[in-house]
This record gives C-alpha cells, structure tokens and sequence, in this order.
C-alpha cells in the first residue's frame, strides 16, 4: 500500500519523550534512503519495514524497562523474574546483570552507552565486571580514567555553579509569572 505509520503513529512510545522525536527521524531518514522510484519494488518496502518493526521491539523493551521499574520502586533481576517480559528484554537484562555487558544492537535508536545508563539509572547493576577488562593493561586503563577525568572537569567548569544557574532560571520572564 502507500499507507506509511512513523513515530507515536506506529507505536506507543513512553515515557521518553525524546525516543518519540528520535523514531520518527529514523524512520523519515529510513523513508528517504528506500524511497521508491516509480518502480516501487517489494524489497524495499520489506526493508523498510524490516528495520522498523526492529525500533519499534527496541523501543518496546525500553518502555516495558520502564514500566517494570515505576512498578517496582527499581529493578533487579529477581523483580522481572515473574514478569511477562520479552525475551529480546529479558536477554539484555541478563546479559548486563550477568557482566555488565549490552550486546551490539543494530538500531540506530538506542546505543549500548544509553542502555548502560539506563540499567543503571533504574537500579540494576552486574553483578561483576566484564573479563574483557583484564585484557587492557592497569596503565592504560588508569590513564583512560585520567583522560576522562580530565574532560568531564574542563567541561563542568564551563557550567554556571548550580545555585546561580537555579537563580537565573528563576529571574526570566516566564518564571515570573
């Protein structure tokens, strides 16, 4: 057909608000790269609809997160052992649990640095680290963490202090009121 579904239209996406606005450009970005000529041909109309339905399963798994953890106050693995939950979220639940591990995903929507986060902003941590680190020798891994130190400080200093940010919020005219 010539009927096409994006964003919230295709699927019911909460409570990031942000993943909504994401979705819906992949999927006109996806829709411009396999727009059909006047020939409009069954493999692309399946590709496209190939790579959506693997958003859309994504976005499900992160909503369903979610959802388990308002229920719950939190997650842990043994909250969602009970739970109807997707094997596609249940695997990467039990993969980070495991080592702290998320596997490479496909989708441009959700990296693995945003499901890191999101476990762990939700309360679920591995339960030990991944072998993989013994792998990188103690000097490189503490100048990494060095490396790193150093930029995220470069930047906060960059940051108002937070009290005088809150007091220029609360200065501007659509706060006054």
């Amino acid at each position: 057909g010539n009927c096409l579904a994006l964003g919230v239209a295709a699927a019911e996406i909460l409570p990031i608000e942000a993943l909504q606005t994401k979705t819906l450009v992949t999927s006109l970005r996806r829709l411009v790269q396999l727009l059909p000529g006047a020939d409009c041909s069954d493999a692309e109309t399946s590709e496209f609809n190939n790579l959506h339905a693997q958003d859309l399963e994504e976005v499900a798994d992160i909503s369903t997160l979610f959802e388990l953890a308002r229920r719950e106050g939190g997650l842990s693995t043994a909250s969602i052992a009970d739970e109807k939950v997707p094997e596609s979220l249940r695997n990467k639940i039990g993969l980070f649990s495991k080592r702290g591990w998320v596997a490479p995903i496909d989708s441009h929507l959700i990296d693995r640095s945003d499901w890191t986060a999101v476990f762990i902003l939700l309360g679920l941590f591995p339960g030990q680290y991944d072998r993989i680190i013994e792998r990188i020798p103690a000097s490189e891994l503490d100048q990494n963490l060095r490396d790193l130190k150093s930029r995220i400080e470069k930047v906060a200093a960059e940051f108002p202090p937070h009290g005088m940010y809150l007091n220029a919020m609360k200065s501007t005219p659509e706060n006054r009121a």
